[in-house]
């Protein structure tokens, strides 16, 4: 298997998500990227994409990169992730890059119990906090929100954005900037 970076999405993605999305109102940035602009006062979703190649197939997985508004101390990546082994238990912070600020954040992302509730339903591959003193973005993969297309036989599926996964992306990413906003 082979991962690209994440790029632009096909105009077929983008079409499948803003059926997954309602509420909010498909626009383009100045930065030429699609963006999903709530209706209520939700976070602005840009997305990019990811294609994953494989042998006569490959899947291209929905990018969520979200402007949280909080600026960071220092330049920090943390690593959100599940913990339990068949059935999830909670959530963690790991500290990917950054130093003594980084891990008080990640610490109290990881011990806060409202976030943890959060984003206990929701079905991530990938949930990073980057940011800086300049400013901080939350980058979402989910499970779902992605279209698989294998060669032989050609078929074509789509892994639908169900409205609990939307909800609690959109939640858990209101929490992690709550939880960010809090920690000096």
């Amino acid at each position: 298997m082979r991962r690209t970076g994440a790029g632009p999405p096909s105009s077929r993605l983008v079409a499948l998500l803003e059926g997954d999305l309602p509420g909010h109102r498909r626009g383009r940035g100045d930065d030429g990227r699609t963006r999903f602009i709530s209706a209520e006062a939700g976070p602005v979703l840009v997305v990019t994409s990811r294609i994953e190649k494989r042998f006569l197939g490959r899947t291209e997985i929905a990018v969520f990169d979200v402007d949280l508004g909080v600026a960071l101390p220092e330049e920090s990546t943390i690593a959100l992730r599940h913990t339990g082994g068949l059935k999830r238990s909670g959530v963690t912070a790991i500290v990917v890059e950054g130093d003594d600020a980084a891990r008080r954040l990640a610490d109290a992302l990881g011990t806060d119990s409202t976030l943890s509730e959060t984003l206990l339903p929701l079905d991530f591959t990938r949930f990073e906090v980057r940011g800086d003193p300049a400013g901080s973005r939350a980058q979402v993969e989910l499970v779902g929100a992605s279209q698989v297309a294998i060669a032989l036989p050609p078929i074509r599926s789509y892994i639908h954005l169900y409205p609990d996964q939307r909800d609690a992306m959109v939640k858990g990413i209101e929490e992690v900037g709550r939880v960010l906003g809090t920690v000096r």
